[in-house]
């Protein structure tokens, strides 16, 4: 297994692994459209760099923009990709697709655009 497969994993199975019980519960019940707006907030509770924002979203589409980690940390992007993929398996059984690219922004700065498909 590659470290980006086993990064991602890892985000996908704490994904999996936290929201069990009552939270399980609540994003079952909730929106898509909900939950995902606040993974910001869950964001800041695993990482205490960084800055995590929504930038764009439609109905289906829901476009993450991830700044503040600098060059060597690439791994961060598919541990944060895998696990908003967790996220989306506990809310639903319906289609869905996350994939992410990176580029390095000025000095050693790295910018990060996530896309959450949902069908």
């Amino acid at each position: 297994m590659t470290q980006k497969k086993a990064a991602f994993e890892v985000g996908y199975y704490s994904a999996i692994s936290a929201l069990k019980g009552i939270y399980k519960i609540f994003v079952r019940v909730a929106s898509v459209d909900f939950v995902l707006k606040k993974v910001k907030s869950i964001f800041t509770t695993y990482y205490s760099s960084g800055d995590f924002e929504l930038i764009n979203q439609t109905t289906n589409k829901f476009v993450f923009e991830v700044k503040g980690f600098v060059e060597g940390e690439e791994l961060i992007f598919e541990r944060i990709s895998g696990w908003i993929e967790g996220v989306l398996h506990v809310i639903s059984k319906k289609k869905y697709n996350v994939t992410h690219t990176y580029e390095k922004n000025s000095g050693n700065n790295l910018v990060a655009k996530i896309t959450a498909i949902v069908d």
